[in-house]
């Protein structure tokens, strides 16, 4: 380290502190890190799964030393600070800025796992700016390489030279929690217990881009010194007995009640109120609480003091994510639970506030977690007539939120209700399958500019059609038949999804119900022609999907990494390859599909896939084998 000029500090951790420093003899500066030896392990594994790294946005190493007490490394200097530093200072970041960014983490993460490297630990403090606002992935000590374990790790790090000394279970104690990286931004996998992957990689990946736009969101927290009633824990809650419970659901239904419903509430009262509303907030995640809860007289305080919460709009908003969250975790609904009552406030509020676009993209979520909620409880119970009441004016605002105004957010969640609904058999589904349900969403495919509006409204779309091939109606299935013909036509990927969710087997079985009846058209005639026409078609299809994939494919023979194009054309194309393999395996489709040009399309296919994992031309290939 003698041949080297440490200027400025630039930061420091906890057992490290960087420098900006010269070598002697040259201008070129670089950042020194200097590190207690006791993060030899991890230092030690930067160095091996970075040294040989050269591309634009990850950090170049450069050398590293060893002295008495510390270790050295040298890396390029990034003047910009981290990712975490300029998100802290600006709030939040620009749609613009934050696509620029995400490219250049794209980049050097996909040239990170081409290597076989998997970073593990993806956070905004690990990633850093240049002088040039070029992001650099910049810390690998909890990375790994592709097909190692933990236990593979910490083998290799207890037979690095001068381990330490120590109490080995001690030491592979403290080693497991300095590993086990940031919460905020692991994949559910990875906090269950499963090793990081690729795959989690890419989910710390895309909260870092929602982190970026949408800025800190800092983490719901009560005063549990001023809180109204006692502050228990999760495991407290769990722990009370009957009788203990229910004097906790008096405390709070006391501290929720208006007492002095004639006059505005106090600031004193608005405070106590949200403290209490952000500890319910904190313990209301979990399952057996959310339970007890929803069961309780709690929901019903809720609805009987509509108007306190009314006079404040940041109450009115906490309440909500309350009962949004009771709804969502709640997998135990008693028939005499207030939910009914509950579902007729919601809709009461959206009803007076439909013009309100804010505050209908509050009112939304809980409106959809209750009727999500009363239609997989009926579902689960086979009560299909109902057990709940729900107002009709719930679903007639819900398509009013589908068909007017234009903000994207609350199309989108109104979609989204409609689709978790649509998916159970039960009272409230049967309800969305309306004329003007089917027209606004139909709407909103055709007309919207999000893609994420448009996915979800053919989704609900084809579900509702895809239901009414349920009916006992010849002519209802029928006009189901041809309306999603329409629908699938030249959309592929809508006829996928129909695929996955049973058309053939509906095909199947009105085709064994129509063939005795054929020779009597007065029957079963125009079901018969709408059959006819729906095979004809996917019979069509199948060899037309399967020439688009072989296209692809050959597009990339040779080429050891696809273009972006590319790779995006065969992201879109080769999840198709099922709908061929549906067909296939349908008897009625089976003779329509194979002929000798169909089977001499499926031999060019094997040519490429093995060309394309070889990285061969199809004429050397053949002539290897």
């Amino acid at each position: 380290m003698e041949n080297f000029i440490l200027y400025e500090e630039l930061g420091a951790g906890r057992n490290s502190v960087v420098y900006k420093g010269r070598r002697k003899g040259n201008l070129n500066y670089v950042a020194i890190i200097c590190t207690d030896k006791a993060k030899r392990p991890e230092i030690t594994n930067h160095v091996r799964l970075s040294h040989d790294l050269d591309h634009q946005n990850i950090v170049c190493f450069y050398e590293w030393y060893e002295t008495s007490n510390h270790l050295w490394l040298v890396v390029e200097l990034c003047t910009g600070g981290s990712l975490e530093s300029v998100i802290s200072q600006d709030g939040c970041l620009s749609e613009d800025v934050v696509r620029r960014f995400g490219w250049d983490l794209v980049k050097g993460l996909k040239h990170i796992h081409e290597l076989g490297i998997i970073f593990s630990d993806l956070t905004p403090a690990k990633i850093l700016l240049d002088g040039s606002g070029i992001l650099k992935f910049g810390n690998f000590c909890l990375s790994k390489a592709e097909g190692e374990t933990l236990e593979d790790f910490f083998n290799l790090l207890s037979t690095s030279e001068e381990a330490g000394e120590g109490d080995g279970n001690n030491k592979f104690d403290d080693m497991k929690k300095r590993l086990q990286g940031s919460q905020t931004y692991s994949a559910p996998e990875v906090l269950q217990g499963s090793e990081t992957s690729m795959q989690s990689d890419l989910w710390a990946l895309g909260c870092i881009m929602y982190y970026m736009y949408t800025g800190e969101i800092p983490p719901v927290r009560f005063d549990s010194r001023t809180l109204c009633i006692p502050a228990y824990s999760v495991e407290k809650l769990h722990s009370l007995n009957d009788e203990q419970w229910t004097v906790f659901i008096c405390q709070l239904c006391s501290s929720l009640e208006d007492q002095n419903p004639s006059t505005p509430p106090s600031s004193t009262a608005i405070r106590s109120r949200l403290n209490l509303l952000c500890y319910l907030c904190c313990v209301v995640g979990h399952t057996i609480i959310a339970n007890r809860l929803i069961n309780s007289t709690l929901v019903g305080e809720f609805v009987f003091t509509k108007d306190f919460y009314r006079s404040n709009v940041t109450l009115r908003s906490k309440v909500l994510r309350v009962m949004a969250l009771l709804a969502q975790h709640c997998t135990e609904l008693g028939e005499d639970s207030s939910v009914s009552e509950a579902v007729s406030t919601l809709t009461d509020l959206l009803r007076d506030n439909l013009r309100n676009t804010k505050l209908k993209q509050f009112l939304l979520p809980p409106l959809g977690e209750f009727l999500y909620l009363i239609a997989s409880q009926e579902e689960k119970r086979g009560s299909p007539e109902g057990l709940w009441f729900v107002p009709a004016a719930a679903y007639t605002g819900l398509m009013r939120s589908l068909r007017e105004g234009d903000d994207s957010i609350v199309h989108h969640m109104a979609a989204k209700i409609i689709e978790n609904i649509s998916t159970t058999v039960s009272g409230p589904s049967h309800h969305l399958g309306t004329t003007e349900i089917g027209s606004a969403l139909w709407y909103l495919f055709t007309h919207s500019k999000v893609e994420a509006v448009r996915v979800t409204a053919i989704s609900d779309l084809v579900l509702k059609v895809l239901r009414c091939l349920e009916s006992p109606s010849t002519v209802t299935r029928a006009k189901a038949f041809l309306l999603l013909l329409l629908l699938i036509q030249d959309n592929t990927h809508t006829l996928l999804y129909c695929c996955q969710n049973r058309l053939v087997l509906y095909l199947e079985r009105d085709l064994r119900k129509a063939t005795p009846l054929r020779e009597n058209p007065s029957q079963s005639g125009y079901l018969s022609q709408c059959l006819d026409l729906m095979i004809a078609y996917l019979s069509s299809t199948a060899p037309l999907i399967l020439e688009e994939v072989l296209c692809v494919l050959q597009g990339v023979i040779g080429r050891r990494h696809p273009s972006t194009a590319q790779s995006r054309q065969l992201k879109h194309t080769l999840p198709t390859m099922s709908v061929v393999l549906e067909l296939l395996s349908s008897q009625v489709f089976r003779s329509h599909i194979v002929t000798e040009e169909f089977l001499a399309q499926i031999g060019l296919l094997l040519v490429s896939v093995c060309c394309s994992i070889t990285h061969c031309h199809p004429l050397e290939f053949l002539f290897l084998n």
